[in-house]
């Protein structure tokens, strides 16, 4: 599946609830410029490893996030503002702007949102810019798990980057969860599930 500004689509059936999630993270008006479109399911390798932030967070590693820079002129639009970066939260998400705090809500909710979970020093308010790919309590740093790498690909006008949660465990369990968002420097994006974990209200 992959959401597509200004084209019409077609739903396929893992990513059925990728709309609630939008409309809980844009305004209306801009939420309306994705579409979606049946697209093929193809795995991206991604090679460079995430390395966890471990500030403001009492679980390091677990509920935390990593902030990557694109390169060389890359930027991705999101709800009409251009990024040249991206924070990746390590229970299934991205953010884009202002850290809000929201990598510390390891708890799926219904949508929107609302404001992060507070911690004294710390960035504490609404969630705004998120895309949740799978929301739940993932452990990238869990032993006999898999982790959370990234990497940007392709040359203009055809770029690309892929963040990808390579098995990684759901906490306290050894259930592994893969997927993928992928980020397209025309504005499109793709999430894609690569196991049948990846299912369900946490999608």
């Amino acid at each position: 599946m992959r959401p597509v500004p200004g084209q019409a689509g077609s739903w396929l059936r893992r990513t059925v609830l990728l709309l609630a999630t939008l409309c809980g993270v844009v305004l209306p008006a801009q939420a309306a410029t994705y579409t979606f479109r049946s697209d093929s399911f193809l795995w991206e390798s991604a090679a460079t490893a995430i390395t966890w932030d471990q500030s403001c967070t009492g679980y390091p590693g677990d509920d935390d996030k990593a902030t990557i820079t694109f390169s060389g002129g890359f930027t991705f639009k999101f709800g009409a503002t251009v990024y040249s970066s991206v924070r990746v939260l390590s229970n299934g998400g991205l953010q884009f702007g202002a850290d809000t705090g929201f990598f510390r809500n390891y708890t799926n909710t219904n949508l929107p949102a609302g404001s992060a979970t507070a911690q004294s020093g710390c960035t504490a308010s609404a969630t705004t810019n998120v895309m949740l790919a799978y929301w739940t309590d993932l452990n990238p740093v869990q032993a006999g798990g898999g982790n959370v790498t990234w990497q940007q690909k392709g040359t203009a006008p055809n770029r690309y980057v892929v963040v990808s949660w390579n098995s990684v465990y759901q906490y306290g369990t050894s259930t592994p969860y893969a997927l993928q968002i992928i980020l397209f420097e025309n504005g499109e994006f793709k999430y894609q599930y690569g196991n049948s974990n990846a299912s369900g209200s946490a999608a």
